[in-house]
């Protein structure tokens, strides 16, 4: 007769088997998302991963807390949006099916799997540890390539090098976990400790690991992650400097001029090597009259970039971003239900328009990406980012939680709030960033949704 602690042990091995391999396989597919030529592993990863999850979804799921399946309930209905404008709205429906097979089954999986590792995380956080410090890994491989490559060139940054990246996109977008991870283990101690002369040495360590976060964007040569590191800075003096009333002035002061130091040092490095940002303002007014310049159509018809009054070519990169913005909420607003597909819908609606355009992105994440879902698919992605949002607002103004906890949610807070500035201004709209986003968004706020829970039941 098989007792009950046989019952007990043998739950816990397969307890820990799964916890182990969901672990694991989060870490795989984190370090190798952003990278050429893994497509297998990370969906053996993916695929794995979101089948092992099911197990603790469904042992932490009752009564209760059946609300865990929020997030993948409002993904799920993204899906079944998609679906409905392939049989009732086509546009090209072979590149619809071919996303309806792929993109969207694999979005699906990675927002369980989510779930899955973030009961993992809540229950386990010697794990969390391990598994958050694996973001870094990435950063670090990629800063060896990137001071070898300074070695042998003898300039820094190395113009058009982006070290374990193919282009400067995946480095932005993967690069800038760690900065918002660090972020929010910073903002975790202010918030715990009204005395800072206590955690001094781990102040310092955070804010020497956040010069090290943004000088990784420096090195890519990347405005849009500057931009965010520094948005994202602001937004935490300024809740220090308002909300941290138990904290000295002197420490506030001292730790917001921290980081405006770091903002100023390094925003004069990038100005010295880049004119991007001197005439910004009067490019991007020229960036606004796309009737007046059409180069922004990348249409061969029309080559150059406009010359202004003062004789000046305007800077390429704000004009085409500024222009093809404007035009891409100009089709928004036409087309509110989507193309149906996600892959360089900006393109096929500009084709439509101007049959030699050769523009096929935005710029912006959310625009592209509402130029393919729709507006109902925005709408929804952004209330599965408030539902993780909300909660995890709630809980740090509530100091809801233990100190781990606490640290958990605090990083998930950041990385949701992070992860939304970055989609407005960096393109990123399409394959693999839209299953790590729809991953983050569902661990990210799934750890948030279960820290408030468990508080509300103790």
């Amino acid at each position: 007769m098989i007792n009950s602690h046989t019952i007990d042990e043998k739950k816990f091995k397969i307890d820990r088997f799964f916890s182990f391999a969901i672990l694991i396989m989060g870490m795989v597919l984190i370090d190798t998302i952003p990278l050429p030529n893994t497509i297998a592993i990370r969906n053996i990863c993916l695929y794995l991963g979101a089948f092992f999850s099911i197990y603790f979804i469904y042992s932490e799921i009752n009564e209760k807390n059946a609300s865990l399946l929020t997030i993948p309930a409002i993904i799920f209905l993204i899906i079944l949006w998609v679906i409905f404008l392939y049989f009732y709205h086509p546009t090209i429906q072979s590149q619809q099916l071919i996303e309806l097979k792929s993109l969207w089954p694999r979005s699906f999986a990675a927002t369980i799997f989510g779930v899955g590792l973030a009961v993992i995380l809540i229950r386990k956080v010697h794990l969390a540890k391990i598994f958050f410090i694996n973001y870094f890994v990435l950063a670090l491989v990629n800063l060896i390539s990137c001071l070898i490559e300074i070695y042998h060139a003898k300039t820094i940054p190395v113009v058009d090098y982006f070290g374990i990246f193919i282009t400067k996109a995946p480095a932005t977008y993967f690069l800038i976990f760690p900065f918002l991870i660090t972020i929010g283990y910073l903002d975790s101690l202010i918030m715990r400790f009204s005395n800072l002369k206590n955690i001094f040495p781990r102040i310092i360590t955070t804010l020497v690991i956040l010069i090290f976060c943004i000088f990784s964007q420096y090195l890519m040569q990347s405005l849009n992650g500057l931009l965010i590191a520094f948005a994202v800075l602001l937004i935490q003096a300024g809740l220090f400097l308002t909300t941290q009333t138990k904290i000295k002035i002197r420490d506030r002061l001292i730790l917001v001029l921290s980081a405006l130091i770091i903002i100023a040092g390094f925003s004069y490095v990038y100005s010295t090597q880049n004119n991007k940002l001197k005439n910004i303002i009067l490019d991007a007014q020229v960036g606004l009259q796309i009737n007046e310049y059409p180069q922004w159509r990348y249409d061969s018809r029309d080559s150059g970039l406009p010359i202004v009054v003062d004789e000046r070519t305007v800077n390429g990169s704000t004009f085409y971003r500024v222009a093809s913005i404007k035009k891409g909420l100009e089709i928004i607003a036409i087309n509110p239900a989507g193309a149906g597909f996600t892959f360089l819908p900006y393109g096929y609606y500009l084709k439509l328009e101007y049959p030699n355009a050769r523009s096929d992105h935005t710029h912006s994440g959310w625009i592209d990406y509402t130029l393919g879902v729709g507006i109902p698919g925005m709408l929804l992605t952004l209330l599965a980012i408030l539902y993780g949002l909300h909660h995890a607002v709630s809980n740090r103004f509530n100091q809801v939680g233990n100190a781990d906890h606490q640290i958990l949610n605090s990083i998930s807070m950041w990385v949701l709030l992070g992860l939304t500035l970055l989609w407005t201004i960096l393109e990123v709209s399409e394959k693999e960033y839209i299953e790590y986003l729809f991953f983050s968004i569902s661990l990210f706020g799934s750890i948030a949704y279960i820290i408030h829970e468990q508080q509300q039941y103790d």
